[in-house]
């Protein structure tokens, strides 16, 4: 019996798909704005190595990667480079394709572009405020993000893990950098433990993590 390492328990799992001997796997592909380092395919050939596990123990696997051809970065890089987004972005995405297959990593079923499914992810995210699993977040320049919320009555209630209390301190830097944070009144009387593992990934909260 295949066994898996479960965060929400804290403890090793029996395996059991939800479709008997067959698996969805969705794994995060690469952001397409320069060449993908070596840290960038350590986490491309564990996903790998998982996929292979799988089919090794006779599952059948269907595997989605998206590729992120539109955020902050690739437009940046872009403007800097005074070229059409489409054109950075292809260009990267063809060199990750070739980067894969001199690893010899699987390919996915799937590649989806972010730029080709942006209606259903607002939709998503849309869906997510109005559940109370996520806020709006505004810093001074009044930029908005949206950040998940794991710190409900309902999340809890659900199972979902929530924050450590020692992000607390890190929340309290958060504020004393001057960022501004607007939450909707919904969210007006939730604790601030609400800003959650993707805020703060690790416990120096100046540490930045990269795609």
């Amino acid at each position: 019996m295949l066994k898996f390492y479960n965060s929400l328990t804290n403890k090793k799992e029996d395996f059991r798909p939800i479709e008997k001997n067959k698996v969805k796997l969705y794994t995060c592909g690469p952001t397409v704005y320069d060449k993908a380092h070596i840290g960038n395919f350590r986490t491309f050939l564990f996903e790998d190595l998982l996929k292979r596990t799988l089919i090794a123990f006779g599952y059948e696997v269907k595997h989605i990667m998206n590729i992120t051809d539109v955020d902050d970065k690739t437009i940046k890089r872009a403007n800097d480079n005074s070229e059409i987004l489409s054109e950075i972005t292809e260009y990267y995405t063809e060199l990750f394709f070739e980067d894969s297959l001199s690893l010899k990593i699987l390919p996915a079923n799937k590649y989806p572009l972010a730029t080709k499914h942006i209606p259903s992810m607002i939709k998503m995210i849309k869906l997510l405020i109005d559940k109370d699993f996520a806020y709006v977040l505004e810093d001074k320049s009044g930029s908005k993000q949206i950040h998940f919320i794991l710190e409900t009555k309902d999340a809890i209630k659900e199972g979902l893990r929530v924050v450590e209390m020692q992000r607390i301190k890190h929340a309290e830097q958060f504020f004393a950098k001057g960022v501004k944070v607007k939450f909707e009144t919904q969210y007006s009387k939730t604790k601030i433990t609400k800003l959650i593992e993707e805020i703060w990934r690790t416990n120096d909260p100046d540490t930045e993590t990269s795609e």
